[in-house]
């Protein structure tokens, strides 16, 4: 799990996240995290997820930023990112998806249990 923070146009996010390599997307949080941290979701794009043979809402909205461990590698670009109601999530942080690491040079040490990201230049 990596702390991290995202910034959206009128809040900031911080959770630790998990590294999910078999989601395509950004970053996805439960939508209990909408409620905590006092995101407006009226606005937002409702679109169908999928998982086990269940499905479920997802609220598409935008970040601004986002800031990923103690080093706080930033980008500074606006993405995606969406609010799931698939309760799995709920207990945990969220999800950082592989487009989301696609900025970065991905370095997993299985020694020590390690992850390092470096960005992209």
């Amino acid at each position: 799990m990596k702390q991290t923070k995202i910034f959206l146009p009128k809040n900031r996010i911080d959770e630790k996240l998990i590294i999910d390599t078999g989601f395509y997307g950004w970053i996805e949080l439960g939508y209990n995290k909408a409620e905590k941290y006092n995101v407006a979701l009226s606005d937002s794009s409702i679109i169908k997820g999928g998982s086990f043979n269940q499905t479920y809402n997802r609220w598409l909205t935008e970040a601004n930023s986002i800031s990923i461990g103690s080093i706080g590698y930033t980008i500074s670009n606006k993405f995606p990112m969406t609010f799931s109601k698939y309760k799995t999530l709920y207990s945990k942080g969220g999800l950082l998806g592989n487009s989301l690491l696609e900025n970065f040079d991905v370095v997993l040490d299985l020694i020590h249990y390690n992850l390092y990201l470096k960005p992209i230049n």
